[in-house]
């Protein structure tokens, strides 16, 4: 899977950059994020093709959350991005 450099969702431009994520001075390692206030997805640099790739549609069901307003939990976020994931690479859905 390609992950974009920009995408849209909501009608706002979201810049996707790939760098890393690990903030060690406060034991923080997330895969991704979003910023919402700044419209930047980021995803770690230092996991492997597989998982940015998942990361990617995670932090993109963050996104498009927000901005329905339906507020997932993070247990739920893992699950539905998770199983998005292995039906997209299972199926050969974007290669």
């Amino acid at each position: 899977m390609k992950i974009p450099n920009k995408l849209k969702v909501g009608g706002h431009e979201y810049k996707v950059q790939i760098t890393k994520t690990y903030d060690e001075a406060k034991g923080y390692n997330n895969w991704g994020r979003t910023n919402h206030a700044k419209l930047k997805i980021y995803i770690d640099s230092e996991i492997n093709q597989s998982k940015k790739e998942e990361t990617f549609i995670h932090e993109l069901l963050h996104t498009v959350d927000h901005h329905i307003g339906s507020i997932l939990k993070e247990d739920q976020v893992n699950r539905i991005s998770n199983s998005l994931y292995q039906v997209i690479k299972d199926n050969k859905l974007i290669r």
